[in-house]
């Protein structure tokens, strides 16, 4: 049987409606006696597909979060501060009149130059079409009444409260932290504060972005499970959290949605934004995942259980490279957001890098499980693609074009010929010393992640840790200590704070490889 639920609407985007006149008390108890309004159920063809049990961690609250301050507006409309942006909701605690309404809108920052005025306001529009509401209706219980959303979740710092009656207290205010139940790793105190606060933002856009996939951002109206970013921050995750079941489960997921051509899409679950196949440095994630289960938890059965559709996305990825060769290669994003100029490395530069690096992660791994006769073919074509993709790339002083990502990312996969070695290293730490004293990552996402670690296999770890020490735009610091919103997680954007809004996530992780110093450098 059922009957009309007092939740008249629910979407992670828009919100959830909840009208408590509609409760039916004692419905979940064994001796309750149903009345006409619960109606015959009707039957209906289940989903198709295999049954399994769930592998993915459940989702779980933290404790709650009270307001850090509280601003009232005109028109009976108040502004909660929680102080933090993480992924969540908010727990209301009211008392008024049947039939009352109070609206709970969820935003990442107040409207700030050059977005709008200073008015105290709530500032939407990086929302894009996620309303981000929940509504509440009122029963009109005498002894008050406590309501937090059942079927949705805002990424937000600020909530706006409409309806409320009287002044609102703090208590009656609460933010309540939702991510899925993982181990936490605690975080590494050092003397530097600037590393330290780094840190605790990774974290906190990790946990943010553990709804179920592994999502890009978890506020406006996406929060789906985008490649790119899993592919950067797979190996951080792992270091600060215990991802193993949650990344089987997302290899399975990523196998579920392989093509018969061994092709996989920009976003798993794939139904929308994207495309197949994917940019190789997106697709990346599945080798990238196995790797990490293999290196960081010593899962040969993920190795075993990925490898024959492993095999399938090399074939499909050897396809993307045209008779033009490794300069050509198919791409859809590259370099992703980063802050011009200088101008991003062509897309080609990032796909062969990523398609290189990922068969090196299979040697090893066909190695780990015995498949000698694949350790010795793809370990050829390695060496093959690597000649190749100097040949292509190198024009008598660099590669492609001077600038960080170009130097990092051939550097990392330690390709550059003894002839031409040193120069590139040189000119590599002389574009970190620039004019202007900073010591900036001027890159995208892959260049960020890769830039460090070059740095690393250097030597010049003092550099790394020069480079996550910085304030100026572009940096980390800048996202933390701007004066206008700093921030409580990492932002999609470096930029973030004067960017405009199609595109501006205050809480994504695809720039989190920098975030534990033990790593970093």
């Amino acid at each position: 049987f059922s009957a009309s639920s007092p939740i008249i609407r629910s979407s992670i985007y828009i919100g959830e409606v909840y009208d408590a006149r509609m409760e039916k008390a004692g419905w979940n108890q064994v001796d309750y006696t149903l009345d006409s309004s619960w109606k015959t159920t009707t039957v209906v063809a289940g989903p198709v597909g295999v049954m399994s049990l769930q592998l993915i961690p459940s989702i779980e609250q933290d404790p709650p979060n009270l307001p850090i301050d509280i601003q009232t507006l005109p028109n009976n409309t108040f502004i909660a501060d929680f102080g933090k942006n993480l992924a969540g909701y908010c727990r209301l605690t009211v008392k008024g009149k049947r039939g009352q309404v109070i609206t709970l809108r969820h935003a990442e920052v107040k409207l700030h130059p050059p977005y709008g005025p200073r008015n105290g306001s709530l500032y939407y529009a990086n929302l894009r079409s996620a309303v981000a509401t929940d509504t509440y209706i009122l029963r009109g219980d005498p002894q008050g009444e406590v309501y937090e959303p059942y079927f949705t979740y805002h990424g937000f710092r600020y909530a706006e409260v409409k309806g409320y009656t009287g002044q609102l207290q703090k208590k009656n205010l609460l933010q309540i932290p939702i991510h899925a139940s993982v181990s936490i790793v605690p975080l590494i105190n050092t003397s530097n504060l600037i590393i330290n606060d780094l840190q605790s933002r990774v974290q906190d856009s990790h946990l943010s972005n553990f709804i179920s996939v592994v999502t890009g951002c978890s506020q406006r109206d996406e929060r789906i499970g985008w490649m790119g970013d899993a592919s950067l921050s797979s190996d951080i995750m792992a270091l600060g959290f215990d991802m193993h079941a949650f990344f089987a489960n997302m290899l399975r997921n990523i196998r579920d949605d392989q093509g018969e051509d061994g092709s996989i899409p920009d976003v798993v679950p794939y139904y929308r934004y994207g495309g197949r196949p994917a940019d190789p440095s997106w697709s990346a994630a599945f080798p990238q995942v196995t790797y990490v289960l293999y290196k960081y938890y010593g899962d040969l059965r993920a190795v075993r259980d990925n490898y024959a559709a492993l095999k399938r996305y090399f074939a499909e990825l050897q396809t993307q490279v045209p008779q033009s060769g490794l300069s050509h290669m198919a791409g859809r994003y590259g370099d992703w957001c980063m802050l011009t100029p200088p101008s991003p490395v062509p897309i080609s530069f990032t796909s062969a890098f990523s398609y290189i690096l990922n068969l090196e992660q299979f040697v090893e791994m066909a190695h780990a499980v015995g498949e000698s006769q694949d350790e010795e073919t793809y370990a050829n074509l390695v060496a093959k693609l690597k000649q190749e993709y100097h040949d292509s790339f190198w024009n008598e002083t660099h590669y492609s074009r001077p600038q960080l990502t170009s130097y990092a990312l051939p550097l990392y996969l330690d390709l550059t010929p003894l002839e031409q070695k040193e120069m590139v290293e040189v000119d590599f730490l002389n574009l970190l010393d620039s004019s202007d004293g900073c010591s900036c990552p001027r890159t995208g996402i892959i260049g960020a992640k890769y830039m460090p670690m070059s740095l690393s296999m250097l030597g010049r770890t003092d550099i790394a840790l020069q480079v996550a020490e910085q304030i100026q735009l572009p940096s980390w610091g800048h996202m933390m200590y701007n004066t206008e919103e700093p921030a409580t997680a990492l932002w999609e954007l470096w930029n973030g704070d004067i960017e405009g809004s199609g595109m501006n996530s205050r809480n994504h992780h695809m720039f989190s490889r920098q975030g534990l110093l033990s790593t970093a450098i």
